[in-house]
């Protein structure tokens, strides 16, 4: 959640009452949110953005995520690896 919203720990002690709802991550292919670890890149998009000062983007698509991702490992997200 504090990806999403930085200050939610405060919001929790001022209102324990208080929630929030995290997207569902998917592209529809199971294979590809797999390969992307699209449940850990999406989240670490977020804190980058975060890190160089701009505020989280909760309307990142997973495709834009999956895309990213693979951009940045190159040729080296569709090699082969061990288990």
């Amino acid at each position: 959640p504090l990806t999403l919203d930085p200050s939610h720990s405060n919001k929790l002690l001022e209102n324990e009452n208080h929630s929030m709802q995290l997207p569902k991550l998917s592209t529809g292919i199971k294979l590809i949110d797999t390969m992307a670890m699209l449940d850990i890149t999406w989240y670490e998009q977020q804190l980058e953005r975060i890190g160089k000062g701009k505020e989280p983007n909760k309307n990142l698509g997973s495709w834009t995520s999956v895309l990213k991702t693979f951009a940045g490992l190159g040729p080296v997200a569709f090699q082969k690896r061990r288990a």
